[in-house]
């Protein structure tokens, strides 16, 4: 019994290490949310299909904030400052 407590714990601190990274404290599940979808944007380009004739990027999920939808399948284009 003592022997699979061990294993569930060095697994648990593989899948933890091997990850990259682990929660701290001080961050919050939306700041960790918000940092892993920031995280799949694609490096691909894509056209908008406005009409405008911008090159924006494709991303996996909606295109979050400072980024606008120009048309396309998640083609995103980023908004001016």
């Amino acid at each position: 019994m003592r022997s699979s407590w061990m294993f569930v714990i060095c697994f648990a601190m593989l899948i933890l290490y091997t990850n990259g990274r682990i929660l701290r404290p001080e961050t919050s599940w939306e700041d960790e949310l918000e940092d892993d979808l920031a995280n799949n944007k694609r490096s691909l380009a894509c056209s908008c299909e406005d009409g405008s004739g911008r090159t924006g990027t494709h991303w996996i999920f909606d295109c979050p904030k400072g980024w606008a939808d120009c048309g396309g399948f998640r083609c995103c284009v980023e908004t001016s400052k």
